[in-house]
C-alpha cells in the first residue's frame, strides 16, 4: 500500500474541485507545471490515473472518483 503524501493529495483535491489543473495550481499558489508533475508522480505512485485530461480541463476517472473520499478524509486529519 503506497503512504499518501500530504502535497499530492492537496494537488489532487485541489485539481478535482476546480475541474482544472490551471486553477487548482492558483488556488495553491503554485506553478500549473508544479501541479501537473506532482499529480504525474501521484498517479505513478498508485499505478493508475485519477484524471482524464480534456481540451475543457480535467474529470476525474472511475479510480479517481473512487479515491477522492478517501484523500478528503486523509487531508482533514491533518
Amino acid at each position: 500500500m503506497t503512504e499518501l503524501n500530504l502535497r499530492q493529495v492537496r494537488a489532487f483535491l485541489a485539481v478535482a474541485e476546480h475541474g482544472s489543473i490551471t486553477k487548482g495550481a492558483s488556488s495553491l499558489n503554485k506553478s500549473q507545471t508544479s501541479i501537473t508533475k506532482t499529480i504525474h508522480d501521484f498517479e505513478t505512485s498508485l499505478g493508475f490515473k485519477l484524471f482524464k485530461r480534456t481540451p475543457r480541463g480535467v474529470q476525474l476517472t472511475a479510480h479517481g472518483t473512487a479515491f477522492y473520499p478517501k484523500t478528503l478524509a486523509a487531508d482533514q486529519q491533518f
